[in-house]
């Protein structure tokens, strides 16, 4: 078989041009990819341990004295009222005030760690002193981090707790762009391709915030390790009582389809329930934690390994003030907002709550006192026309679509315009694989083909060739056409319809060849 003069992925992401380079937060490479990348905000991926990262490019360290034991660390930071530095930590107590270290950060996008020893009675705030901007605010115990947007040049942090102290604040710029996620949530690492989301959960992983109301249940924070690899998931915890057990959020919705998900772990608690509030919709769906079930209702629940799992719950909401519930159940088939029997010490380990606008679930999404928008992943390749053969060739493509949403999605070939272009898509009905292929302005080839998921992997290629068309999948050769021209000028690649119908899925390898290969090679490749 011809080697393919383009090539995106092999199964281990091996490819033939570095043009751009994504990176892990610790700064390892991992998926070198020939095309151009646009998203311009943060997004999470499961790398290949299994855990969720975020995807940055991180610089190097900016902030002095971070661990305060340094010889003079009054020297390197500003301490306002309250705030004195002793023992290597930097401690306030009385009345609110500011501690700041000018590290020259304004109108860069900066990751923050940090770690808050102790704390009493209020918050500790991510703060911007120059323009009083809060960028996060914290109450509890522990290793915290944060990506923002810096207006000024200082890092600051202010408090209105009687007793806070914190340690090892490091800061570094971040670099968000043009970084491709590898995602290999199902064990095998494909590109991830998602649609522009929004958390509307303000704390996601802190549900000991007083947003996360707590009815005949206790919140413990920060008891287990989560999904990302360190000690930040929460204990739900239902009282020693019979009664309606729960915690929830209030929010306002458009009506739309929105989406309700979790990361939870059994703790001795075999059955949870996602409902939504019944001033939006009277939607509702239960989870055995032991058997990893959906036992009723329409949600879905995905493993994440270590007893983690993810469960989701889609509903089409009315618009209006309403809320969105994690609740304590006794059985597989309990009601809507059944009562439950807790006793005090059995529970769930819970991360990462969110709500999206959207009928289906995407990628983490991390909130520390605000909502958070994940922009849509955008790719493209320009002035290509010497790996493409507009004669003849081969587009071939092996990935899945991330749901059957009723909206068309392209990968394309084509001159910068419609008028020439192979493409493969996931046409606007369920499970159907299409390809059309122009010439001169004029569709010369327009077939499509179902398979039994859209949702699964397929192996998808096409062939165009002056009066010789076929459309393969998975080892099958599907539709052909004997009549018509090859299209001509094709120099891009693109995940898209020229700015609009973005392909959203997972791409496991992606190959371009100058010729049309046989019936043979076609087989072999796409089976």
């Amino acid at each position: 078989m011809a080697n393919p003069s383009l090539q995106i992925g092999n199964g281990k992401f091996a490819i033939k041009e570095n043009d751009l380079l994504g990176y892990s937060s610790s700064g390892t490479k991992f998926f070198p990819i020939p095309i151009t990348m646009t998203r311009a905000t943060l997004g999470t991926r499961v790398n290949p341990s299994g855990l969720i990262e975020d995807v940055a490019l991180l610089g190097s360290e900016l902030v002095s004295c971070g661990d305060f034991a340094c010889a003079d660390p009054n020297a390197e930071w500003t301490e306002g009222t309250g705030w004195t530095i002793s023992g290597g930590k930097a401690t306030h107590t009385g009345a609110t005030g500011n501690l700041s270290q000018d590290v020259g950060i304004g109108g860069k996008t900066i990751f923050l760690t940090f770690d808050i020893l102790s704390i009493a009675d209020g918050v500790c705030n991510v703060y911007d002193i120059s323009n009083a901007t809060t960028y996060a605010s914290f109450s509890t115990t522990g290793t915290k981090t944060l990506y923002f947007n810096s207006v000024s040049n200082s890092i600051g942090f202010r408090s209105n707790s009687t007793n806070v102290s914190i340690d090892n604040i490091s800061v570094k710029e971040a670099t968000l762009d043009g970084l491709a996620r590898v995602d290999y949530t199902d064990g095998t690492g494909s590109l991830l391709v998602e649609p522009q989301r929004t958390n509307l959960i303000t704390y996601s992983e802190d549900f000991s915030n007083p947003s996360w109301l707590k009815v005949n249940s206790t919140v413990n924070p920060n008891t287990s390790v989560s999904p990302d690899g360190t000690l930040n998931s929460d204990e739900f915890i239902p009282d020693n009582t019979t009664a309606s057990i729960f915690i929830y959020n209030q929010v306002t919705f458009s009506a739309s389809d929105y989406t309700l998900s979790f990361f939870i772990k059994y703790n001795g608690r075999q059955y949870v329930q996602l409902l939504f509030g019944s001033g939006a919709s009277s939607d509702f769906s239960n989870f055995d934690l032991i058997n990893h079930t959906v036992t009723s209702g329409n949600g879905s629940i995905e493993d994440y390994g270590n007893d983690w799992y993810k469960i989701s719950l889609t509903s089409n909401v009315s618009a209006g003030a309403s809320e969105v519930y994690l609740w304590s159940i006794d059985s597989a088939t309990s009601l809507r907002a059944a009562s439950s029997t807790g006793n005090g010490t059995d529970g769930y380990y819970v991360y990462g709550g969110q709500l999206e606008q959207g009928s289906y679930p995407t990628s983490y999404i991390k909130t520390q006192g605000s909502t958070v928008t994940r922009n849509k992943d955008e790719y493209t390749k320009t002035g290509i026309s010497d790996k493409i053969n507009s004669e003849e060739g081969v587009l071939f493509v092996e990935m899945s679509a991330l749901a059957n949403d009723g909206n068309t999605r392209y990968l394309s070939l084509n001159d910068g315009t419609t008028n020439n272009r192979v493409t493969i898509l996931y046409y606007s009905g369920n499970n159907n694989i299409r390809t059309i292929i122009s010439s001169g302005g004029s569709n010369i080839v327009d077939k499509n083909t179902g398979v039994t998921s859209a949702l699964d992997f397929h192996k998808i290629a096409v062939k165009w060739k002056e009066n010789d068309f076929a459309l393969w999948v998975d080892g099958v050769e599907r539709k052909t056409d004997t009549s018509g021209l090859a299209p001509t000028g094709l120099n891009t690649l693109s995940f898209d319809q020229l700015g609009f119908d973005n392909l959203f899925g997972k791409v496991r390898q992606l190959q371009v060849f100058k010729t049309a290969l046989s019936d043979s090679e076609l087989a072999t490749l796409t089976t």
